[in-house]
């Protein structure tokens, strides 16, 4: 996808989100939380964090989960 597309997806799922609850499993950490209000991060099945879209963000274990 061209960036642009993600950009224009990203502002669409802002805009529903504002009167509709959203699932978004996604795998952009930073679009994913810049979208939701609360964010969970799985691994292997298990939720190990939880928590709003900006403790998620500044969370010192959140580098450990994401794929390298």
């Amino acid at each position: 996808m061209r960036i642009g597309v993600i950009e224009e997806i990203a502002e669409l799922l802002s805009q529903l989100s504002r009167g509709h609850s959203i699932i978004l499993v996604e795998q952009h950490i930073e679009l994913a939380l810049r979208i939701a209000d609360r964010a969970y991060v799985l691994d292997r099945g298990h939720f190990v964090l939880s928590g709003s879209s900006a403790e998620i963000r500044g969370h010192p274990l959140l580098p450990r989960y994401l794929a390298p």
